[in-house]
């Protein structure tokens, strides 16, 4: 059936008796229950709590309609659960019956366990909602923290397997480090000892030259002395020489006058 697009006066009112007075799908179910799985009517009360609230076709409630039908307890607690008012409504809102859906226990066939149900007081059961649904918070809650946890363990897992790979390339860089110190140091070694036998080697040379260098050199200073000393010999006998010369340049010079004294004095004697 269509809705009409536009509504009036009596035509809206008594559209909205009509639909006020239909079923929805849980009354539906409710009625079928035998015919219909538990998980079904379940979800169907999930998705629409507030429909265990309405009245239906014959103005009954959900749970006065499970009840009726001989829903299972399964049902019949779930409906409770989410509306425990139901248990003192009566079986019509009509005034015409005033059974509330406790007292109408007794008239029907019902099993033991679903009658304890409808006999717990409507107290009780919103003290046993409030705790279920402080357990219900409390569970999620916890299923919460196990998801937290389990994530944070995932990560913690691929921390550890980075820490373990960068612990492993640490590892593998310090051996590494460790041969090419240990090569380093073998090539310092070797250098060094080649440096020090060279120094060794350069330090024998140089003593050996300076060993030869001051053997020259004495030898260079004996001739230097033994030169010198000629050299005062040679002058000592230069000196001596040349003053025997004098002596007899001049013993020469003076017979040389005495011959000439010698030759005027006969010429002019001759003369």
């Amino acid at each position: 059936n269509e809705v009409p697009a536009v509504l009036e006066g009596d035509d809206a009112l008594d559209m909205a008796k009509e639909w006020h007075r239909q079923n929805l799908p849980l009354h539906t179910v409710c009625k079928d229950g035998k015919m219909v799985s538990d998980e079904i009517i379940i979800h169907i009360i999930d998705i629409y709590p507030d429909a265990t609230k309405k009245r239906g076709k014959n103005r009954m409630l959900p749970l006065q309609l499970a009840v009726n039908h001989k829903c299972s307890y399964n049902v019949v607690r779930k409906l409770i659960r989410t509306y425990p008012e139901a248990l003192d409504a009566h079986l019509s809102d009509d005034g015409i019956r005033m059974e509330t859906t406790r007292t109408w226990v007794d008239l029907k066939r019902i099993s033991p366990d679903v009658k304890k149900l409808l006999q717990r007081s409507t107290a009780d059961w919103k003290v046993i909602v409030e705790y279920e649904v402080e357990q219900d918070d409390q569970h999620d809650k916890l299923i919460s923290l196990e998801k937290k946890l389990k994530t944070a363990k995932k990560k913690q897992d691929a921390t550890d397997r980075v820490n373990k790979t960068l612990s492993e390339r640490v590892e593998h860089l310090e051996s590494v480090h460790s041969t090419m110190q240990d090569f380093v140091n073998e090539i310092v070694g070797q250098k060094r000892k080649e440096m020090d036998e060279s120094m060794e080697e350069l330090q024998r040379m140089v003593e050996a030259f300076i060993d030869t260098q001051s053997a020259k050199n004495k030898e260079l200073q004996e001739q230097i002395d033994e030169s010198k000393r000629r050299e005062i010999e040679g002058r000592s006998v230069f000196n001596g020489f040349t003053e025997d010369l004098m002596t007899l340049f001049q013993q020469n010079k003076k017979a040389v006058a005495d011959i000439r004294e010698s030759i005027t004095a006969e010429k002019a004697s001759s003369s």
